[in-house]
């Protein structure tokens, strides 16, 4: 089942499963700067969600974000970390796939 997210340009459906927002996929609509996509570069993805993780949670110990928030966030990021799913479309229109 879809989910439908909201930013400044309007909703957007996004499929269930994936673990990027309306502005990733307008972004692989619309922006094609380079050849390289980031869902091949595993080690930036796994370096990107560490930073992620972290920004979670010392948002959530000052109160930036709700607990609730800062756990999901980081409970995502540690599976993404631990595993071979990247959360981007490493192509456009494409979803997440396995490296």
């Amino acid at each position: 089942m879809p989910r439908i997210e909201i930013d400044s340009i309007g909703p957007r459906e996004l499929l269930e499963n994936v673990l990027y927002g309306e502005n990733t996929l307008r972004a692989t609509e619309n922006i094609d700067i380079s050849p390289l996509k980031i869902g091949s570069e595993p080690v930036f993805i796994r370096a990107l969600t560490t930073i992620k993780k972290v920004a979670a949670k010392a948002n959530g110990e000052i109160g930036f974000v709700s607990p609730r928030r800062s756990e999901v966030i980081t409970h995502v990021c540690v599976e993404i970390i631990g595993s071979q799913r990247h959360p981007c479309p490493s192509d456009h229109g494409a979803y997440s796939r396995t490296m």
